[in-house]
């Protein structure tokens, strides 16, 4: 046998056992996934396959890295009638002509899709024509913007980049713009004189007895500011700002954000 065949000949042995051992040490560690009762379409399957303590030793000690191997998350498909509202270019007779339009990328869509597809039913009855992406509004510091006339929501970088708030409490607060632009002048009214609004910016309500700075600054923002809480955390709202919970649970009783798929 010449040396280069000799070279090769434990090449190949090498080879065989090094496949031989990785398809030992994936059996291992499929049947210890198994036994986690992590199910493979959890959302969270990756979290919980890494986090698990059930039968931790030495020979399955490396398995938490084959997780995203056992994970296949069911993809959320999202709710068409949501997905028709998400719009390019930007409001028809929009007021902020210098406010640069962008493309949504792949991953806000998605995003913003998830978000809304968990609202509830009833705010599909909200007259709501589009949510528009631009790329930073006149007044910097807006996360979004929701037009005069309630019809339209426009989406700012700062909705994706700030760490004071998520995605999601802006877009919530934003539909509660919506909401409280269409709900009728009574429904207004009523809100005003329960909430202490003697008109759109003042108030005689006590400056600690609001659910967030932002809620201080007109009507419509505590409104915002308070359907936001309704949805998200009821009980917060419920505690700090009892007349807002009692008169949100009045009109809407029955709304509660759905469960991610």
């Amino acid at each position: 046998m010449t040396s280069i065949e000799f070279v090769r000949r434990n090449l190949f042995i090498l080879v065989f056992l090094l496949a031989t051992s990785a398809f030992a040490e994936r059996d291992i560690c499929l049947a210890w996934f198994k036994k986690t009762k992590v199910s493979s379409t959890d959302k969270e399957c990756v979290y919980k396959c890494r986090t698990s303590s059930i039968d931790r030793d030495m020979s399955n000690a490396l398995c938490v890295t084959e997780c995203p191997k056992f994970c296949t998350p069911k993809k959320c498909e999202p709710d068409s009638y949501w997905k028709a509202k998400i719009k390019t270019d930007r409001p028809k007779n929009w007021d902020f002509p210098s406010e640069q339009t962008i493309s949504w990328t792949d991953s806000e869509q998605q995003q913003v899709l998830h978000i809304l597809s968990r609202l509830p039913e009833k705010l599909k009855q909200i007259p709501l024509q589009g949510i528009y992406r631009m790329k930073t509004s006149v007044t910097r510091i807006n996360p979004a913007t929701t037009t005069e006339d309630g019809k339209n929501i426009v989406i700012y970088d700062r909705a994706f980049e700030n760490p004071f708030w998520s995605t999601q409490e802006v877009i919530i607060h934003e539909l509660g713009h919506v909401v409280y632009q269409n709900m009728g002048k009574a429904k207004q009214e009523n809100y005003k004189v329960v909430m202490g609004w003697k008109n759109q910016t003042e108030t005689s309500r006590p400056q600690d007895n609001f659910i967030s700075s932002a809620a201080k600054h007109s009507e419509q923002e505590d409104f915002a500011e308070n359907f936001k809480f309704y949805l998200l955390d009821k009980d917060i709202l419920k505690n700090k700002v009892k007349k807002a919970y009692h008169w949100l649970f009045k009109e809407y009783k029955n709304i509660d954000l759905k469960k991610g798929c």
